[in-house]
């Protein structure tokens, strides 16, 4: 268990923090702490920062044309479809953007920050 206010671990069953003081109730139990600790981990030092490294690759992708195959072959598919580098380049920018959220969620849930469950639950 940790202190909703501070984020120190306390032993099960705290009703006081003893870093900061906080009284302990089932009330400010973090959203998460139901699902257990394993999967807690799995998510922060596994699946977030995956997710965001592949989110951040995908757009990139996506910004050069390299979906399409070659250089010549994105040349050849903007061609005939000249709105579509426009979407590309939207759609780029938003994985990457995601990417870098998924990899700022995943440090704020390792250092146990007070509403870091906030960036998952939005």
């Amino acid at each position: 268990m940790f202190c909703p206010n501070c984020g120190t671990q306390l032993p099960d069953g705290s009703q006081f923090c003893g870093n900061c003081g906080a009284p302990q109730n089932a009330q400010q139990a973090p959203i998460l702490a139901p699902l257990g600790m394993k999967w807690y981990k799995f998510l922060i030092y596994f699946l977030l920062f995956a997710m965001g490294v592949l989110n951040i690759l995908g757009g990139i992708s996506t910004l050069t044309g390299a979906q399409y195959g070659s250089a010549l072959e994105a040349k050849f598919v903007y061609a005939f479809f000249p709105s579509l580098k426009t979407v590309d380049i939207i759609y780029g920018i938003a994985c990457i953007a995601l990417g870098a959220f998924q990899i700022y969620t995943r440090f704020q849930l390792s250092g146990y920050k007070k509403n870091a469950s906030n960036c998952i639950l939005g």
